[in-house]
């Protein structure tokens, strides 16, 4: 009984937003951009970009909320639209963003436990790495890591080989490897002194 309730309450709640009802769209809006833009912000560095981003993101949601097929959650819809909107975005910077790199391995200075990454590295001191990491780099992470896209779908989208994408991914780990090793060398060396 109470899950043909909660269908029809979404069925009626589809039907606002494709009616355009402001109201239903800013119960979208309030329910989702907190996590929208945590997306935005995986992808885009600038704070105030990200959050252009996604408003351009939700403004597409809006505008074909009909096509919602409603085949999976409206919320895994909605976060596809996002990341589509933040690949847009970067596709228009930089084209030479997504080149094929040759690293070096990055060798070991500590030997880290579970427990210790996790007493180390803060989730807001790992977005920061991410943050400093080439644009390339970090897009073809997060579509890996976070959207869980394999590389033909990457190069794909991002009109790259997928050779660039696997080259790029070894690069963003190594340069966010290394960014955690210094970090953590850094905290060690002021806790001994």
């Amino acid at each position: 009984m109470k899950v043909i309730s909660i269908f029809n309450t979404q069925q009626k709640f589809l039907q606002r937003l494709a009616k355009q009802d402001r109201k239903a769209q800013q119960e979208l809006f309030d329910q989702m951009a907190p996590k929208m833009l945590a997306i935005c912000g995986r992808y885009i560095s600038d704070e105030h970009m990200a959050e252009d981003v996604m408003l351009k993101g939700f403004l597409k949601v809006f505008q074909k909320i009909n096509h919602f097929q409603n085949q999976g959650s409206l919320e895994g819809w909605v976060h596809r639209i996002i990341v589509n909107t933040c690949l847009d975005h970067l596709r228009g910077q930089k084209k030479s963003s997504f080149k094929e790199v040759f690293t070096e391995e990055i060798p070991d200075t500590i030997d880290f436990t579970e427990e210790s990454w996790l007493d180390i590295f803060t989730p807001e001191i790992i977005q920061n790495c991410l943050n400093q990491l080439p644009v390339g780099c970090k897009t073809v992470l997060n579509l890996y890591l976070f959207e869980n896209w394999k590389h033909q779908e990457i190069a794909a989208s991002l009109n790259i080989s997928e050779g660039t994408s696997k080259s790029q991914l070894a690069h963003a780990k190594k340069l966010l490897k290394s960014m955690l090793l210094d970090f953590a060398n850094q905290k060690a060396f002021t806790q001994q002194n």
